[in-house]
């Protein structure tokens, strides 16, 4: 199963990577210790691009893609 989402390089877009990761970690009925570790990777990732990839008045767009399969969950920053 392959979803992602587009957001703003704005820190105030991690609150809808939160919803969309908990839409997500519900639909495939992941364990709370999985979902709290990609909440963890996704916040760090996006701060950091947020913070340092770009110029503070440049708007850019920047797409999470959640990639799961049978063994292993995969996870695209894209910016």
């Amino acid at each position: 199963m392959t979803t992602s989402i587009t957001v703003q390089n704005n820190i105030r877009e991690c609150e809808k990577l939160s919803e969309f990761l908990d839409k997500f970690a519900d639909s495939n009925t992941l364990p709370d210790e999985t979902r709290g570790d990609m909440r963890l990777i996704i916040e760090e990732l996006f701060t950091n691009i947020v913070r340092y990839a770009y110029d503070t008045d440049t708007v850019e767009e920047i797409t999470v893609q959640f990639d799961k399969t049978p063994h292993a969950i995969n996870i695209t920053f894209t910016d």
